[in-house]
C-alpha cells in the first residue's frame, strides 16, 4: 500500500500525472477496483480507478457523506464499488465502497 493523503489540487497541477484516460462510469453497477490516485476538488475528492477488466474510471465523494471512507484509505487498496443512477438527474454516482483484501483484485488481461 501506498500513502493515503489526496493530492492537493496544486499538487496534482505540478505532479505532470496523465489522467486523460478516465472516465467518469455511466452504467450502474458493481465494479471490483483498485485505487490509482485521489485528488482534492473544491467541495468534493476524485478518486480514480482501474476496473477488473482495465477501464479506468473516476468517482466523486464529497463530506456529507464523509468521501466514503476513501479519503483515509491508501492508494492500491481494492474496492467493490456501487454505483447507482439518481432518480431525478439519470447521472451514476457512487454510493457505497467495500474495502476488499488485495489479492481480490484480478485483472482481465
Amino acid at each position: 500500500m501506498y500513502e493515503k493523503r489526496a493530492l492537493s489540487k496544486n499538487q496534482f497541477a505540478e505532479s505532470g500525472i496523465d489522467t486523460s484516460d478516465y472516465r467518469f462510469i455511466e452504467t450502474e453497477g458493481d465494479f471490483v477496483a483498485i485505487l490509482d490516485l485521489k485528488v482534492w476538488g473544491n467541495r468534493n475528492l476524485r478518486s480514480f480507478f482501474t476496473l477488473e477488466d482495465g477501464r479506468k474510471i473516476i468517482a466523486c465523494t464529497f463530506p456529507r457523506e464523509n468521501y466514503l471512507g476513501l479519503a483515509d484509505t491508501p492508494i492500491g487498496s481494492v474496492f467493490l464499488l456501487i454505483f447507482q443512477q439518481a432518480k431525478k438527474s439519470g447521472q451514476v454516482y457512487l454510493q457505497e465502497v467495500v474495502q476488499l483484501e488485495d489479492d481480490e483484485f484480478c485483472p482481465i488481461l
